[in-house]
């Protein structure tokens, strides 16, 4: 899913290994370290959604 926040844009997806679990990613880094300042962003150099956290789904939808 698409989430649009007054930081930037985020993408959304279900995990592909942990069901329980979220992928949040975004193009840029600030709207992560905004949103979730304690969690660590792991940067993919060669993906479009370079920065992204992996979190379960219970941290995500309070935020959003």
């Amino acid at each position: 899913m698409w989430i649009f926040t007054k930081y930037g844009f985020l993408a959304i997806v279900q995990h592909n290994s942990m069901p329980d679990h979220f992928q949040v990613k975004s193009r840029t880094i600030e709207p992560l370290e905004i949103l979730w300042p304690e969690d660590e962003i792991e940067i993919i150099g060669w993906a479009d959604y370079r920065f992204r956290i992996t979190m379960a789904k219970g941290q995500v939808i309070p935020v959003v």
